[in-house]
């Protein structure tokens, strides 16, 4: 489930901002199992017309299978309406306690100055170890490609650079790596940008570690950008 909320905020001397959020909807059904990650834009003419539509982009963890759900609204003031549902089916199975089967773990959307261009949305699914890539044009949303991570290495988070909007940086969640892949300008499918790169000392973790116990002590989390790119 999810819900939208509607967010105030006040400014006191003393104690600072103050943000309040309260409901602006009812609870919604997510589309899939597990929801725990959501993205929003705004894409001119997806309804057919001139104005710009608030669009929703879920993705769903899921148990047996990830699902990317999308949802619209004319605004984020009116209710939200489901759009279109995409099951990503089985995993690589590399690893067979957590890659049975898909895993939609987050969304990037890929900005572009042109507002009446297509968007681009890709989803990291650690289940299948692939970035999948999704264009959204004239009210339509389809699969345009997928990119093939490194097997086992469950893709977990994607952003693209805010400067050169070609340019994304994947976390790879289950070998503690990150990842530079770009956009091809000449067809738009993702590529990968040399080999992943290890965020972990070498001689991480010891054997009398805890953290050895999960994963052989192998994670990364989110994959983020500085403000001016360069990091």
């Amino acid at each position: 489930m999810w819900q939208p909320f509607k967010l105030s905020s006040s400014s006191n001397d003393d104690a600072g901002t103050t943000i309040r959020a309260k409901p602006a909807g009812a609870p919604m059904k997510s589309g899939g199992e597990y929801p725990c990650h959501i993205t929003s834009a705004r894409v001119v003419g997806f309804d057919g017309e001139s104005r710009a539509t608030s669009l929703l982009f879920i993705c769903n963890y899921g148990e047996d299978e990830g699902v990317l759900s999308i949802f619209s609204s004319q605004d984020f003031e009116s209710a939200f309406k489901p759009e279109a549902k995409f099951m990503f089916g089985d995993g690589s199975k590399a690893d067979l306690n957590r890659q049975q089967c898909s895993h939609a773990h987050s969304t990037s959307i890929a900005s572009t100055c042109d507002p009446y261009s297509p968007v681009d949305i890709c989803v990291a699914d650690l289940g299948s170890d692939a970035i999948v890539q999704f264009s959204i044009k004239s009210g339509r949303v389809r699969e345009t490609g997928r990119l093939a991570a490194p097997q086992g290495s469950g893709p977990r988070s994607l952003m693209f650079n805010p400067r050169h909007n070609h340019l994304a940086i994947v976390s790879l969640e289950m070998t503690g790596e990150v990842w530079l892949i770009r956009k091809r300008s000449h067809d738009g499918c993702l590529e990968g940008l040399g080999s992943p790169v290890s965020i972990l000392p070498s001689d991480w973790p010891s054997s009398d570690m805890a953290e050895s116990q999960f994963n052989l002590g192998r994670w990364a989390s989110d994959a983020l950008w500085s403000e001016d790119g360069k990091y």
